[in-house]
């Protein structure tokens, strides 16, 4: 499948930032053309750093106003995760950290499986080690 746009939520506004969770103190937009190459069209602080609740759901609210196809995070809810499936929006899950644009690289090629449940319960969760959703 080709993705032409894709979150991904980090710890800064760069393909060099780590991925963070659903959380995370910022929101990248990318948008790929056909031969998987991406770059940012949009960066913005994350609504659910200033949420007292449903941080995730803020975020993911948010997120969908984008029109992507596609969300990278480390750690998601819930409460985000059925925000996502359903407007079928594809979420993948990397380690916390895991650089933006080896993330996206792993979702554009293939090599990486869509998550098909959240990281954790409602409420925030611990940070797993997720890596055997790698192919």
């Amino acid at each position: 499948m080709i993705f032409t746009r894709i979150a991904v939520v980090s710890n800064c506004k760069t393909l060099q930032c780590g991925v963070k969770g659903i959380d995370g103190p910022n929101i990248l937009i990318l948008e790929c053309n056909r031969e998987g190459v991406c770059r940012v069209i949009n960066s913005f602080t994350n609504p659910a750093v200033k949420a007292i609740r449903r941080r995730g759901k803020a975020a993911a609210l948010t997120i969908v106003k984008y029109g992507v196809d596609a969300v990278i995070v480390s750690d998601i809810g819930p409460g985000a995760f059925e925000e996502f499936k359903a407007r079928n929006i594809k979420v993948f899950i990397v380690n916390d950290e895991t650089m933006v644009e080896e993330a996206v690289q792993y979702v554009v090629s293939g090599k990486i499986s869509e998550a098909t449940r959240p990281t954790h319960e409602r409420g925030h969760g611990k940070h797993r080690d997720i890596s055997i959703n790698l192919r």
